[in-house]
């Protein structure tokens, strides 16, 4: 890896770690599914995503993706999500003094750790081989 270029280092290292966000993001998407109310017209699940963070990674030394809900957790700000405005998903996730929580995120990545760790690996050394071919 330190052969190529830093350019090169990083655009396999975010293709891994993509790979790896997809897998917890898919796994947020199945959780919100089972709780969202079919009533309404709002879905959470329509409006979890994975976006890569630009200040984080600098700040980590590294790629650094999100995986959470468009639009965040302020009323009528999140409006053009594909799901609509779920502003209340935090209420959701964290519950409130009158409702119990009923947590879709921490455990799509305590449940999913391994599995995007794995995949990261094995989409990195995929990456690597990819670029090692082409060299």
């Amino acid at each position: 890896m330190r052969s190529l270029s830093v350019k090169l280092q990083k655009k396999a290292l975010a293709a891994a770690v993509r790979k790896g966000a997809n897998l917890v993001r898919d796994a947020a998407k199945a959780g919100a599914m089972a709780i969202d109310d079919p009533a309404t017209a709002e879905s959470i699940y329509k409006n979890v995503g994975v976006s890569f963070s630009a200040r984080e990674s600098r700040r980590q030394g590294g790629i650094v993706y999100r995986v959470g809900i468009r639009g965040g957790a302020r009323k009528g700000k999140g409006g053009g999500g594909p799901g609509g405005d779920t502003w209340y998903w935090r209420l959701v996730e964290f519950g409130t003094s009158r409702t119990q929580a009923r947590p879709f995120l921490r455990p799509a990545l305590e449940n999913n750790a391994e599995r995007a760790t794995d995949a990261i690996a094995a989409e990195l050394n995929r990456q690597l081989d990819k670029l090692a071919a082409e060299r």
